[in-house]
């Protein structure tokens, strides 16, 4: 007993002195990342701009501070900004000791083919507004990243490097079989024939409706990544498309035949000969030397970031939540100094309560200023939601929007529990239908009358909010809704969108909207200050830790299928949804 009581305490010990020793370590990492980040950075002469696509470009960065912690430095990698970017880009073609830009490709980093527009339109504005360069280097291009790089005057690869361009693939995930070895069966109620967010758990591939709009979709997204690649290389779109089609970037002594890239070469090479003399600098330092202006204008256009699934708790930076998108659009919306507010979406949708809450705050602000929409890679279903009574809505040419359509879905895993864990059930009720929305049996034919009968008038609400927000009727936003996605450039014609362009141009309309030309960008929800960042790590909850780990451990298909659980998980909860399937990937 000694000895139990003696293992017990030590390791009791070992546990409080582990705990006591990570926080330490933290409040170290929180400092010295302040301190480095409150450092002001004097620019050179003779410096270069660095876009690094190895660091994640998003919306609102990733405000982890464990997100991107390397153990070795002790430091942390955090994302970068889409707007630090473009306005890094923007504000490099006037300054007068940045002699040109590079993109570090990195390794076969992917990232956004939405984002890599949107950064792709800026190069361009750069290239057409000063005489200087812009080269591209990388170990290894991915296909959005060599998409991004071909606007550069030169683009060299490492000698064992490679370039990719074999065109658009999606892949679904389907877990029929897995549920059927389960056990459980997916009960499905929905409207619209081209709601595919449901037919992972039903079916073992695509419907024809289904693979015809995906197919739609990826020509779309393709056709805008050749028209950038045959337009900045000077080479046809039909070319573009034979390389494509007979893999030829995979054949190295064939890229500079073919005009792919310009030369191979080292790193070290690359930075000795084409950049002697010169100064990297990243967007960040460049950020930091540029400083606050003087005299800054009164106004302020807000940016709220809507990103991540629109889920039912209180939110956070990678998911929409019933507070914190809601409350920002009302805080925005009642200061006076904030003339107009830019909602920029990034979501494939999903709780339909949640949506309506954002959709009705997005209502209230309207009436008291103008609220633009900007799309950024998703803005489907709730995300398409909570946009549509925007006063104009911006997109990109290859975001995936529209899917106006709902679904529920509930799971009945009584085989399982009966069949493989031994568990059976028995009931008594109050009321006839009392024991509506378990999951330990089949739906009876009046509950799914009953459910069917929600998700109709669900669906007909949607269709009503969209078609006033839209100016359109409701049999038009019917005929094109049915849960059928569209590319940027689809819904343009459609009028699901007003026009075709990224965050810029949609803080600039919402400027022009709000008449006003001098401006300040207030961003929303706020951002934490890394303390309380610090204190909500450690206070994390055991399901974010283990989505963590799903992903740590099994990368983008981890992280896709923790997402699955949770869908099944939440499915008990005979929620309502509006949101793009799990398990889709884009390659």
């Amino acid at each position: 007993m000694k000895k139990f009581f003696g293992t017990m305490f030590a390791s009791f010990f070992g546990m409080v002195l582990f705990v006591a020793v990570s926080i330490f370590l933290l409040i170290i990492i929180v400092a010295g990342s302040i301190s480095s980040s409150d450092v002001e950075t004097k620019l050179k002469d003779n410096s270069v701009l660095e876009i690094k696509l190895s660091q994640p470009i998003a919306d609102n960065p990733d405000e982890d501070i464990m997100a991107n912690f390397n153990p070795l430095s002790g430091k942390t990698e955090k994302s970068v900004s889409l707007k630090n970017v473009i306005h890094a880009v923007c504000k490099a073609s006037k300054d007068d000791k940045i002699k040109g830009i590079v993109i570090d490709a990195g390794f076969a980093e992917s990232q956004s083919i939405a984002t890599m527009q949107e950064l792709r339109t800026a190069l361009q504005h750069f290239k057409d507004s000063s005489d200087k360069f812009i080269y591209a280097y990388g170990e290894a291009y991915s296909q959005t990243g060599y998409y991004l790089a071909s606007i550069a005057d030169k683009i060299y690869v490492q000698s064992e490097g490679g370039v990719e361009i074999k065109g658009i693939n999606f892949r679904l995930q389907f877990f029929k079989k897995l549920l059927d070895k389960a056990g459980v069966e997916m009960q499905i109620i929905r409207h619209g024939k081209f709601k595919s967010a449901v037919e992972p758990f039903t079916e073992e591939k695509m419907s024809e409706a289904n693979r015809e709009q995906y197919k739609l979709f990826a020509n779309s997204l393709w056709s805008e990544m050749v028209k950038g690649i045959a337009d900045g290389r000077k080479i046809t779109e039909a070319r573009v498309n034979e390389i494509a089609d007979s893999l030829l970037t995979h054949i190295n002594s064939r890229l500079i035949s073919e005009n792919i890239i310009d030369g191979f070469m080292e790193r070290s090479y690359f930075n000795d000969t084409i950049l002697k003399d010169m100064h990297l600098v990243s967007v960040g330092k460049y950020k930091s030397s540029i400083g606050k202006e003087k005299n800054e204008p009164k106004d302020r256009i807000a940016i709220i970031y809507a990103q991540g699934d629109v889920g039912t708790g209180k939110g956070s930076v990678s998911e929409i939540g019933m507070e914190n998108i809601s409350s920002a659009i009302k805080k925005a919306a009642d200061n006076k100094k904030v003339k107009a507010i830019v909602l920029r979406v990034n979501s494939p949708g999903g709780s339909v309560l949640t949506s309506d809450i954002i959709y009705r705050a997005v209502v209230e602000a309207k009436a008291k200023k103008p609220v633009v929409a900007s799309f950024g890679t998703y803005a489907a279903s709730g995300g398409y939601y909570i946009s549509c009574a925007a006063n104009k809505i911006y997109s990109d040419a290859t975001t995936l929007t529209g899917s106006i359509g709902v679904f529920g879905m509930i799971p009945n895993a009584q085989k399982l529990l009966n069949d493989k864990v031994g568990i059976t059930f028995d009931e008594v009720g109050t009321n006839k239908n009392s024991g509506y929305g378990t999951v330990v049996r089949s739906m009876q034919d009046y509950e799914r009358d009953v459910t069917q009968q929600g998700v109709e008038d669900i669906y007909f609400g949607f269709v009503q909010k969209v078609a006033q927000g839209r100016g359109k009727t409701v049999e038009y936003i019917d005929s094109i809704g049915q849960g059928r996605v569209w590319a940027g450039v689809d819904a343009l014609k459609i009028g699901l969108v007003d026009e075709l362009g990224g965050l810029t141009e949609a803080i600039k309309g919402a400027a022009e909207l709000a008449g006003i030309s001098e401006y300040k960008i207030s961003e929303y929800p706020e951002p934490k200050d890394q303390m309380t960042q610090l204190m909500e790590l450690l206070g994390q909850s055991p399901s974010t830790k283990v989505e963590k780990e799903f992903a740590r451990i099994f990368g983008i298909e981890g992280a896709s299928m923790y997402k699955v659980l949770q869908q099944v998980q939440q499915a008990s909860e005979t929620q309502v949804y509006a949101r793009l399937p799990f398990g889709i990937s884009v390659e």
